[in-house]
């Protein structure tokens, strides 16, 4: 097949660049043609106000990016349009590309925007759903408050305390009786008023404008779509909440995301650094960081933020004691390292941003990996590389977190408490560690393998061919 993927950077490399790269060397590894289409959003930073404006304003749609798929799809004789990311550069330009040239095209969905402005269902250190479930519909079957919660204490009131007018505590109270839900019709004026977008009202209106165009237009339902949980795909069958179906049922997939076997992982890595990685490196990390070679720890692996619960980990092992090795930097870095100062904890060890090749090393040694997301995210690649290496994962239960592992045979999960984490440690420790890692390893060959992946998407692919034809 000749395949044509389509990317947008963000400013700043993440998760989804990794997800391009690793997809684009396993189908030239299976003999497919791909032909990359990649920009950038470092752009925007290029020129004068003026320019800046129109790049800008090209975010709802690019001629140019039109023009461009066009002619790629006529010159290299595509069969699949593969989009992984559209925001900004490229913008959803290449649907209606695609769709014009009779090509089927499928978008991988690395986040939440579709449903939620702000990309990640969070707002405010806390999860949020109200774009899902919006306000000004009411629409829930819970017996105890409106979608907005702010009657959620009380059954005794007679009327939804949000004071949209449309229905009352006691029709939501029927409702669930009935266990049926009421219409609770997707829409993104929360989204607007909070600023989900960057913090800013302008821009997030802007982006509530390109979504609502493309639901308008109706190109929606003539894209595929890949969810990387069925946790996400219930996310995304909320747009078919409403009077129509905005998606056809059979253009919403489930595809993992995929992490290549460690081997591979060591020769990039020894092509990349161009020396061998060996047990004599991982020493001289542990030194660096201040630990003896021999010393058995924990490791946190990510970004030392809110969002990813650093606090909830931080002081767990705090009140547990365990030595715990953290691999990552952000805003709650400084933070951290008072509170352990200030507190007296030598047990916890940050070990700063780290190259991939050396955090894999030190997983590879690790008692397990825990993490503690506060929001859904929308996959969690840490924890399937974990799995390639035979190390189980202690999370907590929100979310993706919480399909990914499985209690007492993957690793542990816990209440997204302090304590819930402390407990969820202690029960590890009295498990067959010998178990969980052939059961981690097992999961992977299962799931999250590069033939396992190989052989979904090519389903996929056939599927939406079926369906252009």
């Amino acid at each position: 097949m000749n395949i044509l993927i389509v990317h947008n950077k963000y400013q700043i490399p993440g998760g989804e660049d990794v997800v391009v790269e690793n997809e684009t060397a396993m189908l030239r590894k299976h003999g497919h043609k791909v032909i990359l289409y990649i920009r950038n959003n470092s752009e925007l930073s290029e020129g004068g106000k003026f320019k800046k404006a129109l790049m800008y304003m090209e975010s709802f749609f690019s001629v140019q990016v039109y023009r461009d798929i066009c002619h790629l799809i006529r010159k290299k004789k595509i069969d699949v349009v593969h989009v992984h990311n559209t925001v900004h550069r490229i913008s959803p330009s290449v649907f209606y590309a695609a769709v014009h040239m009779g090509v089927p095209v499928v978008q991988t969905l690395h986040n939440f925007r579709m449903v939620c402005p702000g990309a990640t269902l969070y707002r405010n250190r806390h999860i949020c759903e109200e774009c899902i479930n919006c306000p000004n519909s009411c629409g829930r079957s819970v017996a105890d408050s409106c979608v907005c919660g702010k009657n959620a204490d009380s059954l005794s009131s007679n009327c939804c305390q949000c004071s949209c007018g449309k229905n009352t505590v006691k029709s939501v109270r029927k409702a669930s009786t009935r266990g049926n839900s009421m219409s609770a019709k997707n829409c993104y004026l929360p989204a607007i008023s909070h600023a989900c977008y960057r913090g800013s009202h302008l821009q997030t209106a802007a982006v509530v404008l390109s979504l609502q165009l493309q639901k308008m237009s109706g190109i929606w339902g003539k894209v595929h779509y890949i969810c990387l949980t069925d946790f996400n795909k219930e996310k995304m069958q909320s747009l078919n909440a409403g009077r129509r179906a905005l998606i056809p049922a059979a253009h919403i997939h489930v595809k993992p995301n995929f992490t290549p076997e460690p081997s591979a992982f060591t020769d990039k890595d020894i092509a990349n650094c161009a020396a061998e990685f060996s047990d004599a490196k991982l020493d001289e990390l542990l030194y660096a960081i201040g630990l003896l070679k021999d010393t058995k720890y924990y490791l946190s692996l990510g970004r030392l933020e809110h969002i990813k619960g650093t606090h909830n980990i931080v002081k767990a092992f705090a009140r547990n004691g365990k030595t715990l090795v953290m691999a990552g930097t952000g805003e709650q870095e400084d933070a951290i390292r008072k509170y352990l100062k200030k507190h007296h904890i030598t047990n916890i060890y940050l070990a700063g941003q780290l190259p991939h090749a050396d955090a894999m090393k030190l997983l590879s040694k690790a008692k397990a990996l825990v993490i503690c997301p506060q929001w859904y995210e929308t996959f969690g690649m840490n924890v399937i590389e974990a799995f390639s290496i035979g190390i189980p994962v202690i999370s907590n239960d929100i979310g993706n977190a919480a399909e990914l592992v499985k209690d007492g045979v993957t690793g542990t999960k816990c209440e997204n408490t302090v304590a819930g984490l402390c407990e969820a440690v202690e029960r590890f420790e009295k498990l067959d560690r010998d178990g969980l890692l052939r059961n981690a390893r097992g999961t992977y060959e299962e799931k999250y393998s590069e033939e396992i992946n190989y052989e979904l998407l090519m389903k996929i692919y056939e599927a939406m061919s079926d369906n252009i034809k």
